[in-house]
C-alpha cells in the first residue's frame, strides 16, 4: 500500500514534489544575475552620461561667455561707427553750409558784376551816340565856307580832342567789360565747382551711410548666427539630457562628444577666420577709398580757391584722416589678437588631427555621424523600452508559472489525500478508468488473476510529463531571451549565453 504520495513511483519523478520549481529557479538565476549586471551597467552609463553632460554644460557656458564678450565688443564697435557717422555727417553738413554761403556770396557778386556790366554798356552806348553826333557835326562844319574856316578849324580841333577822349574812354570801358566778363566766367566756374563739390559730398554721405548700414546688417547677421548656434547647442544639450534619462552606450557618448568638439573647432576656425578676413578687407578698402576721396577733395579745394575756409576744411580733413588711421591701427591690433587666438585653435586642430591620424587637407563630413548618432540613440532608446516591457512581461510570466506550480502542488496533495489507502495498481487503474470515461469508452473490470504490465502505462505517462516539461522549458526560454543592446559581442555575458543555450536545449 502506498500511503505517502511522495514515495510512490508515479510521483517520484520530481515534478509534483517541488523539484521542477527548483529547476526553474536554478535556470532563472543566471538571467536575474544578468539583469542585475545590465542594471549596474545602465547605472554606470547614466553616471558617465551625467559627467559628460556637466562637461558639455561647462563648455556651453564658456561659449556663452565668449559670445557675450563678442556681442559686447560688437556693440562698442557699432557705437564707435555711429559716433564716426555722426562726426562725418556733422562735417558734411558744415561743408554744405559753407558751400551754400559761398554760393550765395558768389551769386550776389555775379549779380553785382552783371549790373555793373549793364551800366557800363549803357554808358558806352551813350558815348557811341555822342561820337556819332560829333562826327555828323564835323562833316557839316567841313562843308562851310572859307570865311568861317578859322573858327570852324578851331571848333573842329576841339571836337576832335573830345572825340579822341570819348574813344579812349570807350576803349577803357570795353577793356573793363572784358575784365568783368572774365571775372564773371571765373566766378561761374567757381560756382560750378562748388556745385560739383556739394554733389560729391552728398554722394559721399550716401555711400558712408550705406556702408555703415551694411556693416550694421552684417554685425546683426553674425549675432543672429551666433545666437542660432547657441540655441542649437542648447537644444542638443536638452536632447542629450533626455537621452541620459533613457540610457545609452559608451561608444555613442564618445561619438557625440567628438562631434561637439568638431563643431566647436569648425566654428572657431572657418567662421572666425573668414569673418576677420572679410572685415579686414572691408576696412582696408574703406580706408583706401577715404584716402583717395580726401586727396581728391584737397585737390579740388586747392584748385577751386585758397581762402581761409578752404584751408580750415583741409585741416579738418587731415585731422579726420589721422583719426581714421588711428582707428585702423587699433583695428589691426585687435585683428592681430584675433589671429593669434585663431592660430592657437588651428594648432590645437592640427594636434588633434595628428592624434586621430586625419590628413590636414581632409574635410570631415559630419552628416553620416549625425545620422548614425540619431539612429543609434533612437535604437538604444527603443531597445531599452522593449527590454523594460519584456522585463515586466517576464515578471508577470514568472508569477503565473509560480502560481501554476503552486496549483499543481496543491492538486497533487489533494489527489494524494483523496486516493489515500489505495495501492499503486488501484491508483493506476483509477486513472485509466477516468481517462476512458473522458474519452467516452468504459474500461472493463480488471481481472486480478492476470496482472497488468504497468511499464507501458508508466512510459506513456512519463512521455506526457516530459512533453509538458519541455513545453514549459521552451516557454520559459522564450520569455527569458534577452536581445542585445548594441552590436558588440562583449555586451553579453558568456554565462548568460550558456544558460540560454541550456534552457533552449
Amino acid at each position: 500500500m502506498f500511503s505517502n504520495s511522495s514515495s510512490s513511483p508515479f510521483f517520484g519523478h520530481g515534478l509534483y514534489d517541488g523539484g521542477q520549481y527548483g529547476m526553474i529557479s536554478a535556470r532563472t538565476q543566471p538571467f536575474q544575475r544578468e539583469l542585475e549586471e545590465a542594471r549596474m551597467e545602465n547605472t554606470r552609463l547614466n553616471r558617465l552620461l551625467q559627467e559628460c553632460e556637466q562637461e558639455m554644460v561647462q563648455m556651453n557656458n564658456q561659449r556663452l561667455r565668449e559670445l557675450e564678450d563678442m556681442k559686447l565688443r560688437h556693440g562698442i564697435e557699432i557705437r564707435e561707427l555711429a559716433q564716426e557717422k555722426d562726426t562725418l555727417l556733422a562735417q558734411i553738413e558744415a561743408t554744405r553750409r559753407t558751400n551754400d554761403d559761398d554760393g550765395k556770396h558768389l551769386r550776389m557778386e555775379i549779380r553785382e558784376r552783371q549790373e555793373e556790366i549793364d551800366r557800363l554798356q549803357a554808358e558806352m552806348q551813350e558815348l557811341v551816340d555822342e561820337n556819332t553826333l560829333l562826327r555828323a557835326k564835323t562833316d557839316e562844319n567841313n562843308s562851310l565856307g572859307a570865311a568861317k574856316s578859322k573858327v570852324s578849324s578851331r571848333y573842329s580841333e576841339d571836337d576832335l580832342v573830345r572825340v579822341e577822349e570819348l574813344e579812349a574812354a570807350l576803349e577803357g570801358a570795353r577793356e573793363e567789360i572784358l575784365n568783368l566778363r572774365e571775372k564773371n566766367e571765373m566766378l561761374e566756374d567757381v560756382l560750378e565747382e562748388k556745385n560739383v563739390q556739394i554733389v560729391a559730398l552728398t554722394k559721399f554721405e550716401r555711400e558712408v551711410d550705406a556702408q555703415i548700414r551694411q556693416h550694421l546688417a552684417e554685425r546683426d547677421e553674425k549675432l543672429s548666427e551666433l545666437e542660432l548656434h547657441n540655441t542649437m547647442l542648447c537644444g542638443k544639450l536638452a536632447v542629450l539630457e533626455e537621452e541620459r534619462h533613457a540610457g545609452g552606450a559608451t561608444n555613442e557618448l564618445k561619438m557625440l562628444l567628438r562631434e561637439r568638439e568638431m563643431e566647436i573647432e569648425a566654428l572657431d576656425t572657418h567662421a572666425a577666420i573668414k569673418g576677420l578676413q572679410t572685415e579686414l578687407q572691408n576696412r582696408d578698402d574703406e580706408l583706401i577709398r577715404l584716402q583717395r576721396k580726401a586727396l581728391g577733395d584737397v585737390d579740388e579745394f586747392a584748385r577751386g580757391f585758397s581762402s581761409p575756409d578752404a584751408l580750415k576744411k583741409i585741416d579738418e580733413l587731415e585731422r579726420s584722416l589721422r583719426e581714421k588711421e588711428r582707428n585702423l591701427t587699433a583695428s589691426r591690433v585687435e585683428l592681430s589678437t584675433y589671429l593669434s587666438e585663431v592660430e592657437d585653435i588651428l594648432q590645437e586642430n592640427r594636434y588633434l588631427r595628428q592624434v586621430a591620424e586625419v590628413p590636414l587637407d581632409k574635410l570631415i563630413d559630419l552628416t553620416d555621424m549625425k545620422i548614425a548618432e540619431r539612429l543609434s540613440c533612437s535604437r538604444a532608446i527603443a531597445q531599452l523600452r522593449v527590454l523594460e516591457q519584456r522585463e515586466l512581461e517576464w515578471d508577470h510570466e514568472r508569477v503565473k508559472l509560480r502560481r501554476k506550480i503552486l496549483e499543481l502542488s496543491q492538486m497533487v496533495a489533494e489527489k494524494g489525500v483523496m486516493c489515500h489507502g489505495l495501492d499503486a495498481d488501484k491508483l493506476i487503474y483509477l486513472q485509466e478508468f477516468a481517462k476512458s470515461l473522458r474519452e467516452g469508452s468504459i474500461l472493463p473490470p480488471r481481472d486480478d488473476s492476470h496482472p497488468i504490465d504497468h511499464s507501458m502505462l508508466y512510459e506513456e505517462e512519463i512521455s506526457k510529463l516530459k512533453s509538458e516539461v519541455l513545453r514549459l522549458q521552451q516557454r520559459l526560454a522564450r520569455c527569458d531571451e534577452v536581445p542585445k543592446l548594441t552590436t558588440e559581442a562583449k555586451e553579453w555575458n558568456p554565462s548568460a549565453i550558456d544558460s540560454i543555450s541550456a534552457a533552449v536545449g
